[in-house]
């Protein structure tokens, strides 16, 4: 164990220094290698009851640097089309978003039965095989809404289909990619509600206002978790 130990940290420390933000992730009895999709340091499985200690795997997490903790992954039982059947996914959700396989591909869980969840996976599976990671989001499959929504195309599952183009230089949306919805550096003009120093302001209230185009205006809400006392309002 110590010497597979060895050789897995030395395989990750040569990946991280190629990818600052590859992860290791345990499948099975075995740790793989997220930068390669490969296992790392090319161990082979262990004998059942032969993983890793606790400690030494919070070792390699924390070396990875990541701080995700192995409740969120299942591992795919198998792949028929755009159906995928993972287990280890005890705590899921219906219709909870996923990362399915290596790629990340954006998949959603249709059907719960135990520890076994039923994926659909909006994007092309070539590829996926048994025993590939299942990453767990807790969230729903969901859309932004803001500035900027009408004045692009996107996809079924809401990826900017230019801002894919200029990123990839492709006519083709490559598996897994995973693009902002709505930009995040664009400016648009913002008018403030009437709103005074000291209003108290809960979940829901309308603080301002941004005109997208001449037909539509998008009104700024206050979060739902979000309350207090109005301390400062920036002149428009």
């Amino acid at each position: 164990t110590t010497r597979a130990k060895d050789e897995t940290l030395s395989s990750l420390t040569h990946c991280r220094q190629r990818k600052p933000h590859i992860k290791a992730r345990c499948i099975g009895s075995c740790w793989w290698c997220c930068c390669c999709s490969t296992q790392a340091g090319g161990v082979r499985k262990w004998s059942v009851g032969r993983e890793l200690a606790v400690e030494e795997r919070e070792e390699i997490y924390k070396m990875a640097g990541s701080s995700e903790s192995e409740k969120d992954y299942g591992t795919i039982l198998s792949v028929s089309g755009p159906v995928v059947i993972a287990d280890r996914m005890a705590g899921a959700c219906m219709y909870e978003l996923v990362r399915v396989g290596h790629s990340r591909l954006v998949g959603e869980i249709i059907r719960l039965t135990k520890d076994t969840a039923t994926i659909q996976v909006y994007e092309e599976t070539s590829g996926l095989t048994v025993g590939d990671p299942v990453e767990r989001t807790g969230s729903s499959l969901s859309v932004e809404l803001g500035p900027g929504i009408m004045g692009s195309i996107f996809d079924g599952i809401q990826r900017p289909l230019a801002t894919i183009r200029e990123m990839t230089d492709d006519i083709f949306i490559p598996r897994g990619v995973s693009v902002p919805a709505l930009s995040k550096t664009k400016q648009w003009e913002f008018a403030p509600e009437k709103l005074r120093e000291g209003s108290f302001i809960s979940g829901g209230d309308i603080f301002g206002v941004v005109y997208e185009n001449s037909l539509l205006e998008h009104r700024m809400l206050v979060p739902p978790d979000i309350q207090g006392e109005l301390r400062y309002v920036f002149p428009a």
